[in-house]
């Protein structure tokens, strides 16, 4: 699993990339929170590369998206398989977690050049060659 951030005007973009299974929870609910604790309060999750989300870290997103709500912000969910939404609808419902289907649904397309020029931080590597 690897996790990467950019920022672009409001908006922070946490991508996944690899698996997210029960190991892994922690160290990705962990890389969120200080994520989170840094003062982002919008959130888009980019999924499109990962395959797979735990129970747990699923149950973490929709717990964060209350907590982000709460304080006026948005956490949506970009680029899920239809196994992780799957997963979604069973264990936590749609009820709070928004998908969209495209970055400029929630970022104005003039920011698209900034989007370019930010630089991407690498939260965590992956652990093992099996990613």
């Amino acid at each position: 699993m690897r996790l990467t951030s950019k920022d672009i005007g409001s908006w922070g973009i946490f991508a996944i990339e690899g698996t997210v299974d029960s190991v892994q929870t922690k160290v990705f609910t962990d890389a969120l929170s200080d994520y989170i604790s840094k003062g982002h309060s919008n959130i888009i999750m980019d999924l499109s590369k990962a395959p797979f989300l735990s129970i747990g870290a699923i149950r973490y997103l929709n717990q964060l998206c209350q907590i982000i709500e709460a304080k006026s912000g948005r956490l949506v969910l970009l680029g899920a398989n239809e196994r992780i939404r799957r997963h979604i609808d069973i264990f936590v419902s749609w009820s709070k977690l928004k998908e969209i289907n495209s970055l400029w649904e929630v970022i104005p397309l003039q920011m698209a050049g900034k989007l370019l020029e930010t630089s991407t931080q690498i939260l965590t590597e992956p652990t093992s060659s099996a990613e």
